[in-house]
Parts: C-alpha cells; sequence; structure tokens
C-alpha cells in the first residue's frame, strides 16, 4: 500500500484549483453576470421608454389626422356626456355622424382609450379635452382639442391643437354680410 501524501503523489501541474483560486473565479464571474444584467435591463428600459414614445406620436397623429379632419369638415359639432363617458359627436356633410369618445383609467398604465363608432382605435393618454361651447357654436369657430400624457412621475405633458371648423367659419362670414 502506498502511504506517500498526496503532494507526492500528484505533481503541481496534476493537481485542481484550490479553494483561493476557485473563489476568486466565482467572484470575477459574477461580476460579468451582474453588468450583463444590467446592460439588459438598460435595453428593456430604452425600448420601453421607445415604446412610450411611439405609442404618445400614434395617438397625436391620429388625432390630427382623424379627429382634426373631421371637426374641420363637421357640419354640426356636439360635446357631451353620458354613461360611456365624454363625447363628441360630428355631422359630417355627407350626412354620416362619427361619434368619438374616451374613457378608462387615466391613472391605469394603458390610460385612457379613445373609441370612434364604438371601435377602440387607440390608448395611452391621460386626458383628452374638447371644450363645451368653444366648437359648437358659430362665434367659435376655433375649436381647441388637448392631449395630455402623464408618465409615471407624475409629469404631465400637454399638447393643444387649435382647429377652425369651416362650415362654422363660413356661416359666421356669411351672417356678418
Amino acid at each position: 500500500m502506498n502511504m506517500k501524501p498526496n503532494a507526492e503523489r500528484y505533481p503541481a501541474r496534476h493537481r485542481g484549483f484550490g479553494l483561493v483560486e476557485l473563489l476568486i473565479a466565482m467572484a470575477i464571474g459574477l461580476l460579468i453576470a451582474l453588468g450583463a444584467e444590467r446592460l439588459f435591463m438598460i435595453g428593456i428600459q430604452n425600448q420601453q421608454a421607445t415604446q412610450r414614445l411611439s405609442q404618445r406620436q400614434a395617438v397625436l397623429s391620429y388625432v390630427a389626422d382623424s379627429l382634426v379632419g373631421d371637426i374641420r369638415r363637421a357640419i354640426t359639432v356636439t360635446i357631451g356626456n353620458d354613461e360611456d363617458g365624454e363625447a363628441v359627436i360630428l355631422t359630417l356633410g355627407d350626412g354620416d355622424e362619427r361619434t368619438y369618445r374616451w374613457s378608462g383609467d387615466p391613472d391605469s398604465e394603458d390610460g385612457l382609450s379613445l373609441y370612434v363608432d364604438g371601435q377602440p382605435v387607440l390608448n395611452g393618454f391621460s386626458d383628452l379635452d374638447v371644450p363645451k361651447g368653444k366648437c359648437e357654436t358659430a362665434a367659435n369657430a376655433l375649436c381647441p382639442v388637448t392631449v395630455t400624457f402623464a408618465n409615471g412621475n407624475g409629469q404631465e405633458k400637454t399638447f393643444t391643437l387649435h382647429v377652425m371648423n369651416r362650415q362654422q367659419a363660413m356661416n359666421a362670414l356669411n351672417s356678418q354680410d
């Protein structure tokens, strides 16, 4: 039976790592993993911020293109509240009636939702305001449409579009003659 100590049986080049070497290697590996995780989290946060900005741009674009365009060419503009929330009811020149309604919880992650003729179109804003009385009379052909976005920090960003209702403006000009 061979009673030689391990140091004699296994030369230095054939021995494994010592405990200190393994602890150092694990610490270095942990630092690398933490750094990679942090980079991953920064990437996700940037992607979410980009998505929020894209959603805001979509809301503004839709409001500017659709709602503003319909207000411009509407024969009558009616603004009111009912059991489903605030609504802007537009009677267009071809006799069609279009209803823009926004409802939901402005404090939720998705914010308010905009419905056109009962169909959900977009969400992500905290307030949409078309002031009652500003768009409904011929004397007030200039109609402000305000869209507000709120972020998680409680800060708000407001955009106001001033829309001229062409039909009401023409009626006001004709009544002055």
